[in-house]
């Protein structure tokens, strides 16, 4: 697999859990650029886990995840553009505004 070549974020095959429990099965989800996505769901379906995840604030069992076309191959924050980036989602994901 590959990532596509326009998308900001494009995510493959995630998968995650908590201890036994599977969180996440098999979650595809692209972001083209310049865009505005909204995440909904009912309570419990596993949006926070996705943005967590996404973020490296949980640990994924599989998948893979690609930023701006490069993989991330432990799904971390590793550098200062990236810190912006999730900085910026971690905002959108517990208010109503981005700050970005």
């Amino acid at each position: 697999e590959h990532p596509p070549s326009q998308a900001l974020l494009s995510v493959n095959d995630l998968k995650a859990s908590y201890d036994e429990s599977i969180i996440l099965r098999g979650v595809d989800l692209e972001v083209p650029p310049n865009s505005v996505v909204a995440l909904l769901g009912r309570n419990g379906v596993g949006k926070t886990s996705l943005l967590r995840s996404i973020m490296g604030l949980m640990p994924r069992t599989e998948g893979k995840i690609y930023f701006e076309g490069n993989r991330s191959e432990n799904c971390a924050v590793t550098n200062a553009h990236d810190l912006d980036w999730a900085t910026c989602l971690r905002a959108a994901t517990f208010s109503r505004t981005c700050p970005c």
